[in-house]
């Protein structure tokens, strides 16, 4: 028993020994340089070409090659893999006896690059990470089972069967060899491009990638493989999907994605494709109700879907070929879309660029050469939009529109703001109806490019602030130019129509031809002409009027201008406005014309049923004030201190030097010549006039009498509010003068003046404020110094002096019926009793009384001395006089003279004497206090100012 034991330890020590040194070799570099030719050898009769930096063996069985790298083939230049790691099962009995026979290989967590060029392994590689896989090798054929690792941050599963290359001729192995190298690259690089797209997802677990491969690598046209992928909670940015499922399977060089299935928050992307490798297209079909737009904002430059806002999502149905490889080696200029497809797009409501609309539905096909879209209809609150449009890159755009919505929804689409400057020029409400037809083609989607032509019907719209019941015209326009045809437009006071209407948006002109209406034409020239249609507006022409127009006008500058205006009304009116004051034009017929800022006229019609014409010119430059205007008028009324004076066949003249307006009006006035000059002050803010007024007769109202005044010659100066006025006159046979002021800041107006008589003719005078005898002779002087305010009576202040040389006092106001009782008591007979060599008096007015207290009448046979008031609102006298005999007859009726005392009331006109003893009867109030009045019978008539208006007797205004 110990011998046997002691073998048994003996025989276990040799083997541990010989185990021992069999390791201790093994991983020696001696036993790697030895092996590593078996190794190599025996791997390349299966067709797998590889080498190695280290050769061990396995504690665990096998070998184990370690910095491995594989080649396409033989002469190992092009590497196609770097492995960490690679365990070769082998037979450990055969290696023992001298040989190698590779029977599996096995990867347990290695990592393996795999060269997009194998070329030029050093650049961009293809990078597996923690890689588990045992491929068994039969012959020339490896079964890959259960081959998972980490391709680029996603789980990689490949299994399959491969037949391995087998050596054939040289010139064979070498075509083989290119066109797997060939394989290679292009499979690589499209398998990079993938895994660089994906790169850019986060997900909280790695996308699954499935491959299930066969075919013969020396025919790598031929693989089969079909590839799942799996992943859930795909993030990029803010776009997230939900699920991706895709199933697609490779044939002989066929790729078929059977199924591509994309789910977001919103819908789901449905599509399948098929292509041959090498081919120039692929064909694919797609459906989708998923988030198209957030997809395309997130993964392209689309900077519309950026502006988009989709409430929800659209419906999208296209099918077509996709080409890959179309623009290959292209300028990115030279590029053309890589696709030809055709389908429908059904858009539900969605807003952008602060529009919302409705929905939009269309058939969309696009190609290389360009695209269409048909039956395209855009939907808004407002109406819809219905498109046809294509774009060819050779051909240019083509489109055919038809508009029932309010176009100022798309201003902020357009591209050139002159575009949108044209739009907003038109106005519609709920109310409005809008079908505008337009078709046209050009090389660019800007519509100016191209030429455009069409027709279009408005209802109820405002153009340029206008309103407008309907407009229908042709249009055409391209470029900066606008075109309308065939025009005709309902106002709501009537229609007009534009045989053409030319405009240049570039230098901002229209052309107007035959453009005619009957209706508020200043309204309607407003849309084209808003200038022109201030002037015509002046004429205020009555509904109706017929108006032409006709030439170019300047919108911005008016060098363009050159163009006129007609109105013509048998049965109508205008106004015309001249020196201030309104005037009604019956029948009117006129001319406007305008070149460059040039304005004249030629104006004509009836004026107070007489004749009228208006012909002038102004300058319509802004800083510029500078006009002339001739007036011919049958009848005329020109104002001269507040008085109308009917001018007839006037002739009149104004014109403008800078700030002033000169003005020169003749004509006849009540039968004798007539004549006013003048100046006014232009500046709006300034009120100066001045005029000069020559009238051969002149009627005013003086005391409830109307006065003839001849030879007025009448100077008026104005200065803000402050009137200065200087007249001078013949009146009742003698001088007259009166100069003042008037003010007229405040109201009532306050005046203030004096008014002088030189050698009136007494009798013209007592003819015309007296009942008496009208055989008066001799002459009348005196002066009044006055203040007071307008239409206000009582205010009326001042004083005077009055002087009458040898006049008839019966004759004389108040004093005439006097002088009968005088005679009565004279001895007779004695001539010349009554004729008064001196009369003259001092007399103050102040609160409605005329008030005198040294009226003396002084005759060759006696002197009367009179005292007493005059109330001229109420028309009332209360006087006192006195009669003292002269000469040698005074002697003897000395003593009884001082009982020739008379009491006087009445008016002024109808006096009424009675004798008095002296110191009874009646008494006469103090100078200075106002006179007892009877009891007021009604409220007396008022009477009217110096500067009151007045109506002349025989020759009224027409």
């Amino acid at each position: 028993m110990g011998v046997f034991r002691f073998l048994c330890r003996t025989l276990l020590l040799l083997l541990a020994s010989f185990i021992l040194a069999v390791g201790i070799y093994a991983n020696t570099q001696r036993f790697s340089v030895r092996w590593r030719g078996f190794v190599m050898q025996e791997l390349e009769k299966h067709g797998v070409f590889i080498d190695f930096a280290r050769l061990v063996i396995n504690p665990t069985g096998g070998l184990v090659a370690e910095d491995v790298r594989l080649f396409n083939d033989g002469s190992r230049r092009a590497q196609i893999a770097a492995v960490s790691h690679l365990n070769l099962d082998v037979n450990l009995t055969r290696l023992i006896n001298g040989e190698v026979r590779v029977e599996s290989l096995v990867l347990s967590h290695a990592n393996v690059s795999l060269p997009v060029d194998p070329d030029r392994p050093d650049l961009t590689v293809v990078s597996l990470e923690d890689l588990n896989a045992q491929a068994v090798l039969d012959g020339n054929q490896i079964d890959i089972r259960h081959a998972r690792g980490l391709l680029s941050g996603l789980r990689l599963d490949i299994h399959g069967v491969l037949i391995l290359p087998t050596k054939t001729k040289d010139d064979e192995d070498k075509a083989t060899a290119l066109e797997r190298l060939k394989f290679i690259r292009q499979y690589r690089a499209q398998v990079q491009n993938v895994l660089d797209w994906l790169a850019r997802f986060q997900s909280p677990e790695p996308p699954q990638i499935t491959v299930e491969v066969s075919g013969d690598f020396n025919k790598p046209q031929d693989i089969q493989a079909e590839v799942s992928f799996q992943a859930e909670e795909l993030r990029f940015e803010n776009y997230v999907w939900s699920e991706i499922h895709a199933v697609a399977g490779y044939d002989s060089g066929m790729i078929d994605v059977r199924r591509l299935r994309l789910a977001d928050r919103l819908g789901q992307i449905e599509a399948t494709a098929t292509w041959r490798m090498g081919a120039d297209r692929a064909r694919f079909r797609m459906t989708s109700s998923a988030d198209i737009p957030a997809l395309a904002r997130t993964f392209f430059d689309v900077e519309a879907l950026n502006e988009a806002v989709f409430y929800e999502p659209p419906d999208l149905s296209i099918e077509g070929y996709w080409f890959p490889g179309i623009n290959k080696g292209k300028e990115a200029a030279e590029r053309v879309f890589p696709a030809e497809i055709t389908g429908k797009v059904e858009c539900k409501r969605f807003g952008s660029r602060g529009a919302i609309f409705e929905g939009l539905t269309a058939s969309i096909g696009v190609n290389p050469d360009g695209f269409y879209i048909r039956d395209a209809e855009l939907r808004h609150k407002t109406g819809t939009v219905d498109i046809q449009l294509m774009r060819h890159r050779e051909q240019g755009v083509r489109y055919d529109a038809t508009l029932r919505m309010d176009p100022n929804v798309l201003v902020p689409f357009v591209i050139r703001e002159k575009t949108r400057d044209l739009i907003r020029r038109f106005e519609f409400d709920e109310k409005s109806h809008i079908d505008v037809q337009v078709a046209g083609e050009g090389p660019s989607f800007v519509l100016q490019d191209g030429v455009n032509s069409g027709h279009g019907v408005l209802r109820n719209f405002r153009y340029n602030g206008v309103y407008l019941e309907e407009m229908e015209a042709d249009l055409a326009f391209q470029g900066f130019f606008q075109n309308f045809r065939n025009v005709s437009i309902r106002h709501p006071k009537g229609p007009a129509t534009a045989e053409d209407v030319f405009l240049n948006d570039e230098q901002k002109w229209v052309r107007l031809t035959k453009v005619h209406a009957a209706s508020d034409t200043p309204d309607l020239l407003r849309c084209f002409a808003a200038k022109t249609a201030e002037h015509i507006e002046k004429y205020r022409l009555t509904v109706g009027t017929n108006v032409t127009v006709d030439g170019t006008i300047g919108i911005r500058e008016p060098k363009y201008n050159d163009y006129q205006v007609t109105f013509h009304s048998e049965s109508g009116e205008g106004h015309y406005t001249f020196l201030g004051d309104d005037h009604t034009i019956l029948s009117p017929d006129g001319v406007v014309r305008v070149k460059e800022r040039i304005l004249s006229f030629d104006v004509k019609g009836s004026l107070f049923q007489r004749p009228f014409r208006a012909v002038g010119q102004t300058d319509l430059t802004p800083e510029v004030t500078a006009w002339n205007v001739d007036v011919e008028a049958g009848a005329y009324p020109y104002e001269v201190l507040a008085t109308k004076v009917p001018v007839t066949n006037a002739r009149a003249r104004v014109s403008s030097q800078g700030q002033d307006v000169l003005f020169d009006v003749q004509g006849g006035a009540f039968g004798r010549p007539f004549r006013a000059t003048g100046r006014t002050d232009a500046r709006a803010d300034v009120n100066d006039w001045s005029v000069n007024v020559d009238a051969g007769l002149f009627p005013y109202e003086v005391l409830s009498k109307t006065l003839d005044f001849t030879g007025v010659h009448a100077e008026v100066d104005k200065k803000g509010s402050h009137i200065a006025y200087d007249v001078k006159s013949t009146v009742l046979g003698g001088g007259m003068t009166l100069k003042g002021t008037l003010d007229e800041s405040r109201t009532p107006n306050p005046y203030a003046g004096e008014l002088r008589l030189d050698a009136m003719n007494f009798s013209q005078f007592a003819k015309t404020y007296s009942r008496n005898d009208d055989t008066s002779q001799g002459d009348l002087s005196g002066h009044f110094k006055f203040t007071g305010r307008m239409d206000d009576w009582p205010a009326l202040k001042g004083g005077g002096s009055l002087i009458i040389v040898n006049g008839n006092l019966m004759s004389v106001p108040i004093l005439g019926p006097l002088t009968p009782l005088i005679g009565a008591i004279l001895p007779k007979p004695i001539a010349g009793y009554n004729i008064a060599k001196e009369a003259d008096c001092t007399f103050e007015i102040a609160d409605g009384f005329f008030r005198t207290r040294d009226l003396e009448a002084l005759t060759t046979s006696f002197r009367v001395t009179s005292r007493g008031d005059v109330n001229f609102i109420r028309d009332e006298i209360d006087f006192d006089a006195e009669v003292r005999v002269r000469g040698l007859l005074g002697i003897p009726l000395m003593l009884v003279s001082e009982l020739f005392a008379f009491h006087g009331t009445g008016t002024v006109a109808d006096s009424k004497w009675t004798p008095k003893l002296l110191g009874s009867g009646a008494k006469t109030a103090p100078v200075g206090a106002p006179a007892a009045a009877p009891p007021a019978t009604g409220e007396p008539p008022k009477k009217r100012g110096f500067f009151q208006r007045f109506t002349p007797r025989k020759q009224q205004t027409p």
